[in-house]
């Protein structure tokens, strides 16, 4: 018993919409593994933990940069530097002593003071940025798993 040429091409049709069916479904489901913020809103608690986790990472390697400038600038390191200026004119009296050999004193110099303004600048601009974008990501988060606003939160202010 054979089948018609009616039959074979309505088979022909049925199978080409089931096979569109399933690609948009596959597409779908590809564009949703590989998006991340259908990953934030399917896993909330891991993207605030990798969230957290980034800012800490981040916190911590400008605690261990600021670090050293502080311990600089205490009078520990204050006398180290000028106990290594002391060792240097022992070691070589006929040398002697002069302002531009003290630590202290080269590091005053407009160029370092204009460095030192840019680089709080731009430190302020980047801990501000910073601040906002985590605002903005616990506010999203917040919306999204919770289906509210935000108690005070900033989401709607700047969209």
């Amino acid at each position: 018993m054979g089948k018609t040429a009616a039959e074979v091409q309505r088979e022909i049709e049925e199978l080409r919409r089931d096979t569109d069916q399933v690609l948009v479904e596959l597409e779908l489901r590809a564009r949703n593994a590989l998006d991340w913020r259908s990953q934030v809103r399917r896993h909330p608690a891991i993207a605030a933990g990798a969230g957290i986790a980034l800012v800490g990472g981040l916190a911590l390697a400008g605690y261990a940069s600021y670090g050293r400038i502080r311990v600089r600038k205490k009078p520990v390191g204050v006398a180290r530097r000028q106990l290594g200026v002391a060792e240097e004119v022992f070691a070589e009296p006929k040398k002697g002593l002069t302002w531009r050999s003290l630590p202290a004193m080269t590091e005053r110099s407009d160029e370092n003071l204009l460095k030192r303004v840019l680089y709080a600048a731009l430190t302020a601009g980047v801990v501000a940025l910073a601040t906002f974008m985590a605002r903005r990501a616990v506010d999203t988060i917040w919306s999204k798993t919770m289906q509210e606003r935000p108690p005070g939160g900033v989401i709607d202010k700047f969209v």
